[in-house]
């Protein structure tokens, strides 16, 4: 079991993106980092849906996942996900059996975050729910087990609307010329508050 976990701010700004550009749907998406000893370390976020995925295209999305991590020297470390109702904390089917997937490919040690909405309009406010498993379930882990490498102000990410130019993996199979794997415009909000 990992002693504790490290949340890049990119990764974390990319998670905030995909949830205030999908504010009304379900959204998900992977967790890619390191895992060395008793650490994760938690480098970037891949975007993957913004509705309850169809095990067909969540097979293919994790199978992209998977070659992009490889070919970046990452490993799949974790999973996050956000409620469509704002005042719904509750882990979903389809996130706990990904979860559990990672965790057994990972060989423990896995990251769940869900998405606290409440959070979200909070200026500095980690607006995430960090999870590990523990047989048999996915525990809360309490937030000093959680670094965020830096603070980031998630009210200006909502506000100046550059979550517009993300794309998840959902999008790109409707329109395959959008990114989904690019993070190029979104690197201005992983600077220091």
């Amino acid at each position: 079991m990992p002693a504790s976990y490290q949340l890049s701010s990119s990764a974390y700004a990319k998670i905030i993106h995909h949830c205030a550009k999908f504010a009304v749907h379900d959204v998900c998406g992977v967790l890619l980092g390191t895992k060395v000893g008793d650490k994760v370390v938690v480098t970037a976020a891949l975007p993957l849906f913004h509705s309850q995925p169809l095990t067909p295209m969540l097979e293919v999305a994790m199978q992209q996942v998977e070659a992009f991590s490889v070919l970046n020297s990452l490993q799949i470390v974790g999973y996050y996900t956000a409620n469509q109702r704002f005042d719904d904390k509750n882990i979903n089917a389809t996130a706990t059996t990904v979860a559990n997937t990672i965790e057994q490919n990972l060989g423990g040690g896995a990251l769940l975050l869900l998405v606290d909405a409440s959070k979200l309009q909070e200026k500095s406010a980690l607006a995430v729910l960090p999870h590990m498993y523990s047989s048999p379930s996915w525990k809360a882990l309490p937030s000093e087990r959680l670094e965020l490498t830096a603070p980031l102000d998630i009210r200006s990410i909502v506000s100046d609307r550059s979550y517009e130019s993300l794309n998840d993996f959902e999008s790109h199979l409707n329109n395959i010329s959008l990114d989904w794997l690019s993070t190029s415009s979104l690197h201005k909000h992983t600077k220091v508050m």
